[in-house]
């Protein structure tokens, strides 16, 4: 039976109107857009939050994001997520090389990701009150590319900062299933509760943020 009759008929049999319920909309309305200088307040306290769980986050303008993402990616084996989620002003130096990305052979991609340097991908948002890094994984955002390098370095512009997971997830209502929120590399104490960094995933987190007014 239809939610909506089913739900009519117990009202109707409590002695309640039989009018057909609709649930509400607890979707929050567009919020508007940040000002400049409130997005790098926000940065400036994701930064301190993803340090203090031993991940990085530096600000660069996009006439210079490209040279910074060289610098730290070098030469070795890297994977990403689909180039068109990234900003612009990378796309053309994380494809560079031996990079691999998410339309290679589907059998060889796990393989690739394990062996890969550096995993580069996009986040859905920036959380400022935790330095947790949201993405939502689909088949342009595989999973493996954060969960199985060495490292893992998100690129994102600065317009995708909130200020809490609250925020963030009011921009969610109509995003994949999976969602994964990361918060720093990849950490255990299982093993005699000595802290082991880079287990169960990256050792290594880098948050490239993009200020494209300042290019």
């Amino acid at each position: 039976m239809e939610a909506q009759a089913f739900l009519a008929r117990v009202s109707a049999a409590l002695g309640g109107a039989s009018a057909p319920w609709t649930p509400p909309d607890t979707r929050a309305a567009p919020s508007a857009p940040r000002r400049r200088v409130e997005l790098l307040h926000l940065h400036a306290e994701f930064a301190a939050h993803l340090a203090k769980v031993g991940g990085t986050a530096e600000l660069v303008p996009a006439s210079n994001a490209a040279a910074r993402a060289m610098e730290l990616l070098g030469a070795g084996p890297r994977v990403h997520v689909g180039l068109e989620l990234l900003p612009e002003c990378v796309r053309a130096v994380v494809a560079r090389g031996a990079a691999i990305g998410p339309d290679s052979d589907p059998l060889g991609w796990r393989a690739a990701c394990a062996e890969a340097e550096w995993g580069v991908t996009d986040a859905v948002q920036l959380v400022a009150e935790t330095g947790s890094t949201l993405l939502c994984a689909n088949a342009r955002r595989p999973r493996a590319a954060s969960l199985l390098p060495r490292r893992h370095m998100v690129v994102a512009p600065l317009s995708r900062l909130v200020a809490d997971l609250d925020e963030a997830l009011t921009h969610l209502a109509d995003a994949p299933s999976q969602w994964l929120l990361v918060t720093g590399p990849s950490r255990t104490s299982d093993i005699e509760n000595d802290l082991t960094i880079g287990v169960h995933g990256p050792g290594v987190m880098h948050v490239l943020v993009v200020d494209e007014d300042e290019a």
